[in-house]
């Protein structure tokens, strides 16, 4: 087993999802093009930005779909979309989850940063959307506690103005 497919396995493990197509896995964890050994055949994997910006898409568009039910203004869901969904956000539940173990760093650069994490959480939810579908989608980031964050602050906050 390659390092990238341990790689792959614990990720897998860390967000309770099984790709049919690990090298979707593979790609949202790789910082650079390369070649590498997945489940025994040698394959060209991109670098994961274009997945990230699929993952940025379809959990805005989750997160949409989630505040709309609370009738709350535009203006709480763009504060709380950049809250939550942020490069900052995305990071700290990368290293909650140590998800850092996972990426696959470029030859010579030695530590995840801030930027990586996050392109790497978001890339991971877009291959996860790819792989999975949308349902698959709202369960990996309910697992990794980003959704929840969102609903939980929308029900929350329904209920204050609830009372008053």
């Amino acid at each position: 087993m390659t390092s990238l497919d341990q790689k792959i396995e614990e990720c897998e493990s860390i967000i309770d999802y099984v790709f049919a197509d690990r090298k979707l896995c593979a790609e949202a964890l790789n910082t650079y093009v390369s070649c590498h050994t997945i489940d025994g055949s040698e394959q060209f994997i991109p670098r994961n930005n274009r997945l990230a910006l699929l993952g940025d898409k379809a959990m805005d568009d989750l997160f949409a779909f989630e505040w709309y039910s609370t009738g709350m203004s535009t203006g709480t869901y763009t504060l709380n979309r950049d809250r939550i969904l942020s490069n900052h956000n995305h990071d700290r539940v990368g290293r909650r989850f140590k998800l850092e173990h996972c990426v696959n760093l470029s030859p010579g650069t030695t530590s995840v940063s801030t930027n990586t994490m996050a392109t790497t959480i978001e890339a991971i939810l877009g291959a996860v959307r790819i792989d999975g579908g949308e349902i698959a989608l709202a369960k990996v980031s309910r697992r990794l506690g980003i959704m929840f964050e969102a609903v939980t602050y929308f029900h929350l906050h329904d209920s204050m103005n609830t009372t008053i």
